[in-house]
C-alpha cells in the first residue's frame, strides 16, 4: 500500500506590522519647538532692546546713586534723572545692572550715611557739610557746591563740576558788558557775596573796564539816592550795574531813577526781587541783560522757588539747566563705569574725563555706551553741548543762555553762548 506523502508545512501567516516607534518624531518636534520659541524669544528680545555690544565686566553690585537736594527742587531733579536711567536701563543698564533712582537727602548725614558710589547735586547751601565727608569717604560727586565750584584741585579728582557757579555767571556778564561797551560797571555787595565781587574785579580788569563796589549794608540802612550816591556815581561815569543780591535793588533803582539806562543793568541768572508779591516769570527791566543757565530744552523741567522762610522775598530759580546737568552726570558716571569695567567711584572718577572729551562725538547713552564696549574712545554731548574741564574737573567751556529783554521783561532774543571761563 502506497504511503500519501506528508502534507507541506504550514505556511506561517505573515506577521502583523510592528507599530513604529514615534518616541524620537516626538522629542524632535519638541526640540525643534523649543528652538523655534527660543529664536523668536531672541528676535523679540533684540527687537525690543538694542544691541550695544557686551560690557567689559559684570559688576558685582549695581551702580549705586544718590541725590543732595534741598526740599522744593527735588521733584524737578529726580525727574531729569529718572529721564536719564530710563533711556540707561532700557539697553541693559551698567555694567550688567539696572540703576536704581539715587536715595534723596536734604540732610548730609543721610547721604554720609549710605553706601554710595557717586552722589549728584546742584546745591551751593550745605555742601561745606556734606562735601569734604563725602570726598574723604571716596565718594564721587557731580554737580555743583559752591564754594568749591571754582576750587582748583578740590576733593582730590572725585569732585566734577558740571554746573557753572556764579561766578563764572558773572564773569559772564562783565564780558558782555565789555561787548557793549560799557566802561564802569556799579557792584553792590555784601561780605557773602565778595567772592563773586573780586570775579567780576578780575574779569572786568582783563577787559579794561572798572569796577566800583557799594556797601549794600550801609545803603540798605539808608535806602536813597542820597545814601546810594547814585547821582555821583553816573556823575563818575558809571554806565552799568551788576546786582549780586535780592536787596540791590535798593541800589540799582535809585541808579535808574538818576537817568541810568536798563541797557546798563545785567541780571545773573533769574534776578533775586525784594517784593514778594512779584511775579516769578519777570525776568528783569526792559532793556536788560540777564545770563541764566542753558536750559537744555523742552525735556528738563523748571525749578522754581516761591517765597522765603522768612516771607521778604520771592524769586524764581535757575532754569532747567540745573536738571538738564543732572541727566548729563548720571550719564557720564555711567559711561564712565562702563569705560572703567567696575563701579568703584575711583576708578570711575578717572574715566570721567576720558568720556567727556576724549575721542569721537556721541549723543546718548545707547549711542555712547555701544561705542564704549566696542573700545571707542568718545565724547559725551549732552542736551547743553559738550562739556570739558580741566585739569582739576571744573568747568572750561560754559554755555549760558543769554537773553536781552523788552517790552514788560519778555525775553526778545535769547542766544545761547559759550563763554571759556577756565580757573
Amino acid at each position: 500500500m502506497t504511503t500519501p506523502p506528508p502534507p507541506p508545512p504550514e505556511t506561517p501567516a505573515p506577521a502583523a506590522p510592528k507599530a513604529p516607534n514615534r518616541r524620537p518624531l516626538v522629542i524632535g518636534a519638541v526640540a525643534l519647538a523649543v528652538v523655534l520659541m527660543g529664536a523668536a524669544a531672541g528676535a523679540a528680545y533684540w527687537l525690543r532692546t538694542p544691541s550695544v555690544g557686551d560690557p567689559l565686566a559684570v559688576s558685582p553690585e549695581p551702580l549705586a546713586l544718590g541725590l543732595f537736594s534741598v526740599e522744593g527742587s527735588t521733584g524737578p531733579k529726580q525727574e531729569a534723572i529718572a529721564l536719564a536711567l530710563e533711556e540707561i536701563n532700557a539697553v541693559g543698564g551698567v555694567l550688567g545692572h539696572e540703576v536704581a533712582a539715587p536715595i534723596a537727602s536734604e540732610d548730609a548725614g543721610d547721604l554720609l550715611g549710605a553706601d554710595l558710589d557717586a552722589v549728584l547735586g546742584s546745591h551751593a547751601m550745605g555742601g561745606e557739610q556734606l562735601l569734604p565727608g563725602l570726598l574723604e569717604a571716596g565718594t564721587l560727586y557731580c554737580g555743583n557746591a559752591e564754594p568749591y565750584t571754582t576750587t582748583p584741585g578740590f576733593g582730590d579728582g572725585l569732585y566734577f563740576s558740571a554746573i557753572p557757579g556764579q561766578d563764572q555767571m558773572v564773569r559772564a556778564l562783565v564780558r558782555l558788558a565789555a561787548e557793549d561797551g560799557r566802561e564802569k560797571i556799579v557792584v553792590p555787595h555784601t561780605p557773602g557775596s565778595e567772592v563773586w565781587l573780586d570775579a567780576i574785579t578780575a574779569e572786568a580788569q582783563a577787559h579794561g573796564v572798572e569796577v566800583v563796589g557799594v556797601d549794600l549794608l550801609r545803603a540798605m540802612a539808608d535806602p536813597s539816592s542820597d545814601g546810594v550816591g547814585a547821582a555821583e556815581l553816573l556823575e563818575e561815569g558809571a554806565d552799568a550795574v551788576i546786582p549780586l543780591e535780592p536787596t540791590a535793588v535798593v541800589v540799582t533803582e535809585p541808579l535808574m531813577d538818576e537817568g541810568l539806562p536798563a541797557e546798563g543793568v545785567y541780571l545773573p541768572g533769574l534776578p533775586l526781587v525784594a517784593n514778594p508779591t512779584a511775579p516769578l516769570d519777570s525776568l528783569g527791566p526792559a532793556g536788560s541783560t540777564v545770563v541764566r543757565h542753558h536750559s537744555g530744552g523742552e525735556r528738563f523741567p523748571e525749578i522754581e522757588w516761591g517765597s522765603s522762610d522768612s516771607g521778604d522775598m520771592s524769586y524764581a530759580a535757575q532754569f532747567g539747566g540745573v536738571t538738564a546737568a543732572l541727566y548729563d552726570c548720571v550719564n557720564l558716571v555711567a559711561l564712565a563705569a562702563e569705560a572703567a569695567g567696575s563701579v568703584e567711584p575711583a576708578e570711575v572718577a578717572a574715566r570721567m574725563p576720558a568720556v567727556s572729551a576724549g575721542g569721537r562725538e556721541c549723543t546718548g547713552y545707547e549711542d555712547c555706551v555701544a561705542r564704549v564696549r566696542a573700545g571707542q574712545d568718545i565724547a559725551y554731548v549732552g542736551p547743553r553741548g559738550p562739556l570739558t574741564w580741566d585739569d582739576g574737573n571744573l568747568l572750561v567751556d560754559v554755555p549760558f543762555e543769554v537773553v536781552r529783554l523788552h517790552g514788560e521783561g519778555e525775553p526778545v532774543d535769547t542766544e545761547v553762548r559759550t563763554f571759556s571761563l577756565g580757573s
